[in-house]
């Protein structure tokens, strides 16, 4: 009898460890189940680069240089972080994960040029690049024809603006001297044909003296004309008009001379 109520409490003592243990299991999994996921740090979070422009060689020199961020960024941090080489000046112009930088001139031809963004850069919470950042690309070779130096204009000019009037002097002395040859020639060829006039009608009409005087007066006011208009020198016309009182002269000798 006692035997048997001694088993007795030992089963019982055994289903109630039992019962205990497996409660204590099921609040394990429990808790296990309902535990919150851990808390991502702040590396997890951090802003990467997910795409940059220009890259490659025969870059235009009027490119602008582009960078895409993987979270939104604060400005004055990006301006701090980016660096460019060879040193260039520029603005930039920022959305909420873009980075543009714009040259304020053309870039140089046939140069590499690396862009670098440091670790200062940070998104807009507060959190930093994790690593540098860096790339280079190279710009376009200059095909523009070469133009030679040919001075400044006064350099170039200056021989021919100095000489200029003296040129020009004699450009109009040249003219004057050809236009005096002419009239020289005109007025010898006149000289002439008023020398044939006169010695023509003097042998033509030397027996008439009075009609041979008349014509040779006439012959005179026509020298005397073209005298007056500079057709006929005054040293030429002097000649003509003693040649022609010479002639005068002598037809008054032979008329006295037939009275007698």
């Amino acid at each position: 009898m006692l035997n048997s109520e001694k088993n007795r409490r030992h089963m019982i003592f055994l289903a109630c460890l039992g019962i205990l243990l497996l409660l204590s299991l099921f609040q394990i999994m429990a808790v296990g189940s309902c535990t919150a996921e851990p808390v991502k740090s702040r590396a997890d979070n951090a802003p990467t680069i997910n795409n940059y422009s220009p890259q490659g060689t025969d870059v235009d020199v009027d490119a602008q240089i582009v960078i895409h961020f993987s979270e939104p960024m604060n400005l004055s941090s990006l301006a701090q972080a980016f660096s460019i080489s060879p040193q260039t000046i520029g603005a930039f112009q920022a959305g909420e994960t873009t980075l543009t930088f714009i040259p304020s001139h053309n870039l140089d031809y046939g140069t590499q040029y690396t862009v670098t963004i440091s670790t200062d850069a940070k998104s807009s919470k507060g959190v930093h690049l994790e690593q540098e950042f860096q790339w280079s690309f190279e710009t376009e070779e200059d095909t523009t024809p070469e133009m030679v130096e040919t001075g400044t204009f006064w350099e170039t000019w200056e021989p021919i603006i100095t000489l200029a009037p003296f040129a020009a002097m004699g450009i109009i002395v040249l003219i004057v001297l050809i236009f005096n040859m002419r009239q020289s020639k005109k007025r010898r060829k006149r000289m002439l044909r008023y020398m044939d006039d006169i010695d023509g009608t003097f042998k033509l009409y030397k027996n008439d003296p009075e009609v041979c005087e008349g014509k040779l007066r006439i012959i005179r006011r026509s020298m005397e004309n073209d005298w007056a208009k500079d057709k006929l020198s005054t040293k030429k016309y002097m000649i003509l008009s003693k040649k022609i009182e010479d002639y005068i002269v002598e037809l008054k000798i032979e008329k006295a001379g037939s009275k007698d």
